[in-house]
């Protein structure tokens, strides 16, 4: 039984390698190939223009020049873009602000322009009109501002007095 089974076995193999190498080596589309040839053949090659017919250009262009409006469907209008806004000036949003070299730990004393004795703002706190501060050191500070329109921090250093 075994036996009969292997040969089965071989059987089928060599069925299907008879079947890859039938495959390789005829092409299946030769025949619709040479159907298309002929049908092409058959097709008369005729212009575009008959003999008798005579384009009349002055014609067509008196018709065309009538329908002002024959294009509109066919061209898109182009729309410019507005120029983008020109980023917000810090310094002027800063105008009167004054930041002092007092500090205490992550605080820095601010003097604004409504408030003379000043305000203490630590690092990522608002002073003044969405400007906020973000770092500092001895000398300097670092303001920042976040433009929404481009999505985007505006940084400014100021010189701490």
């Amino acid at each position: 039984m075994e036996r009969i089974l292997h040969i089965a076995g071989l059987g089928v193999i060599a069925a299907v390698i008879a079947m890859v190498v039938m495959n390789a080596l005829k092409d299946p589309m030769a025949n619709r190939r040479q159907a298309f040839a002929e049908q092409m053949d058959q097709i008369p090659l005729t212009p575009a223009l008959r003999q008798d017919e005579e384009l009349d250009a002055t014609r067509l262009r008196v018709a065309v020049a009538a329908k002002p409006k024959l294009w509109d469907a066919l061209v898109e209008e182009v729309v410019v873009p507005p120029p983008p806004p020109k980023p917000p000036d810090l310094l002027s949003k800063l105008k009167g602000v004054v930041i002092t070299r007092q500090s205490v730990g992550d605080k820095v004393k601010v003097m604004l322009p409504k408030n003379n004795q000043g305000v203490w703002v630590a690092k990522g706190e608002e002073i003044i009109n969405g400007c906020k501060l973000k770092d500092f050191d001895k000398f300097n500070a670092t303001v920042s501002f976040y433009w929404a329109y481009n999505k985007e921090e505006l940084t400014i250093d100021l010189t701490r007095k």
